[in-house]
């Protein structure tokens, strides 16, 4: 899922590079430094889709914000678990950037599940990562099943380094690695039988040509005199030419 549009309309023309986004409606324009949240829920992608809303709604709850600060920035399917669905969240501070206690106070919370999730919606949740400057390492490895790799601006090892690039959710998708070996060697093959076979009618065309060429060739000669002795005429002979 693209990036949502600048949250204010008078400010399209902000444009912030990561981890930077644009400040929160209301706010004058500017670039404020979001905290990153990634979430694994229990439902397929395409139920996701139309319960975005009602997703912020319960994340905002339970740390305490307003809605429109919560911006879920993507979303796709869990590698190796196509049931789960991967949620990339950014948190929009309502100045510059959240205060160390705030910041603290909403990293506990999602470790510790006290951000209550409706689970008849969405299913149980896991939290793979809460980032921001100041904050200790997220504590626990990523589930089983969900691939993680290089992603989103904040250092994996250490929150308070924006040099590096940090470990953000790998979000395959189906296909994306492309054909397998298997894919690719049908396809290979019946190239080749495909040839062959152009080929073969190709040589039955020349020499059917050359054939026909041959016997357009031909020229017939014109037969001998016969000698014929029509009845009833004794003595006489009669040539006639073919």
């Amino acid at each position: 899922m693209p990036p949502l549009p600048p949250p204010n309309k008078d400010c399209s023309a902000t444009v912030c590079t990561e981890p930077y986004t644009n400040t929160h409606p209301g706010s004058p324009c500017g670039c404020v430094l979001p905290m990153q949240v990634g979430l694994s829920i229990s439902v397929a992608l395409y139920t996701f889709f139309p319960l975005v809303s009602e997703l912020a709604q319960e994340i905002a709850t339970g740390v305490f914000i307003k809605q429109s600060q919560v911006h879920i920035i993507g979303a796709n399917v869990a590698s190796q678990q196509p049931e789960k669905t991967i949620i990339l969240v950014d948190l929009v501070p309502l100045e510059e950037r959240f205060d160390n206690t705030t910041a603290r106070f909403i990293y506990q919370r999602f470790w510790h599940k006290q951000v209550v999730i409706n689970l008849s919606i969405f299913g149980d949740y896991e939290v793979l990562y809460v980032r921001y400057l100041g904050l200790p390492p997220s504590p626990p490895s990523a589930p089983s099943g969900i691939a993680i790799t290089d992603g989103r601006p904040y250092s994996g090892d250490d929150n308070n380094a924006r040099t590096g690039k940090p470990l953000g959710v790998d979000v395959h998708r189906k296909h994306k690695n492309g054909l397998g070996d298997g894919v690719v060697a049908i396809i290979a093959l019946s190239g080749f039988v495909a040839l062959a076979l152009f080929s073969a009618i190709a040589w039955a065309l020349l020499f059917r040509h050359r054939d026909c060429a041959s016997q357009s060739d031909i020229v017939l000669l014109p037969l001998p005199p016969s000698v014929v002795k029509p009845s009833g005429i004794a003595g006489s002979l009669v040539v006639k030419w073919s």
